[in-house]
C-alpha cells in the first residue's frame, strides 16, 4: 500500500491465525469492504439442475444488523473500476445470511471479478464471505469453483492536528493486536507496538509520532500458543 506519510506505512494485509473464529469487520455508515480476485479454485462437480450461475454469499454476526441499516452489495464482472454487473440494497438480513445470484447470467465465467459491500446507513459486522461460480462441465454437470474467507477488521489511519498519526480499529476486535516492523511487510520481523493503546468511543486508538525511521503496521491475531 502507498505510504500514508513520509515516515509511516500502513499494511493492508491483516493476519488472522484462527480460521474458525468470527470475523470482526465492522462496517459503519459510509464504510465499504472491497475484494478483487483473479481466479477461483475448483472444488467439485455436481449434477446440473439449472443454468450456470455466479454466487456472492455473505453472513453477518448475529444481532449486528440493526434496524434502519441499509447494506449495498455489488458484483463486478472484472474489476472495481467498472460499473457493477449486479447490485442491490438490503434493509434486513433474515437468518444473518444473504445469497446474491444474478438472475439472467453468470458474470464470473472467467473466474475473476470483484465485490463490494457498503453500509449506506446504520452498521453491520460481516462474519464470512463466499464467492463462487458454476460452469458447464458437460450437458449434465457443472463444475463448482469457489472460495470462502473471513474478512479482517479495518485498520484506519488519520492525521491529527498535533502532527501525530492515529491508528484505530473497532473494540469488537479485542483479540487482535497492533504490530509494527521497521523492515517492511516482507520479511518483517513484527513486534507489538510499544505505544499505549487507549479506547476512544467504540475504537481502540494508538497515536504515533511521524518522526524517526519508517515503520509498517498491521493488525495480527496471535495463535493461542503465542499467548501462553
Amino acid at each position: 500500500m502507498k505510504p500514508i506519510c513520509t515516515r509511516v506505512v500502513l499494511v493492508v494485509a491483516l493476519v488472522m491465525n484462527s480460521a474458525g473464529a468470527w470475523a470482526q469487520l465492522l462496517l459503519r455508515t459510509g464504510e465499504s469492504f472491497t475484494h478483487e480476485f483473479s481466479t477461483l479454485p475448483f472444488l467439485y462437480y455436481f449434477t446440473a439442475q439449472g443454468p450456470p450461475f455466479s454466487l456472492f454469499r455473505f453472513t453477518a454476526i448475529p444481532g449486528s444488523f440493526q434496524p434502519g441499516t441499509e447494506l449495498q452489495y455489488e458484483m463486478f464482472a472484472d474489476s472495481l473500476h467498472e460499473s457493477p454487473a449486479f447490485s442491490g440494497i438490503l434493509t434486513e438480513m433474515p437468518g444473518n445470511e444473504y445469497r446474491a445470484v444474478p438472475p439472467d447470467f453468470y458474470i464470473w465465467a472467467d473466474l475473476q471479478g470483484a465485490i463490494r459491500l457498503t453500509t449506506l446507513t446504520g452498521s453491520v459486522m460481516i462474519a464470512e464471505i463466499e464467492l463462487g461460480d458454476a460452469n458447464f462441465r458437460d450437458l449434465m454437470r457443472h463444475n463448482w469453483y469457489a472460495t470462502k474467507f473471513v474478512p479482517p477488521p479495518r485498520l484506519v489511519s488519520r492525521r491529527m492536528e498535533t502532527g501525530t498519526l492515529r491508528l484505530t480499529w473497532t473494540t469488537n476486535a479485542a483479540s487482535y493486536r497492533l504490530e509494527s516492523s521497521t523492515e517492511g511487510p516482507v520479511p518483517g520481523p513484527w513486534a507489538q507496538v510499544p505505544e499505549p493503546v487507549v479506547i476512544r468511543g467504540s475504537d481502540y486508538a494508538v497515536d504515533l509520532a511521524t518522526s524517526g525511521g519508517r515503520r509498517w503496521f498491521r493488525l495480527s491475531k496471535p495463535s493461542p500458543a503465542a499467548l501462553n
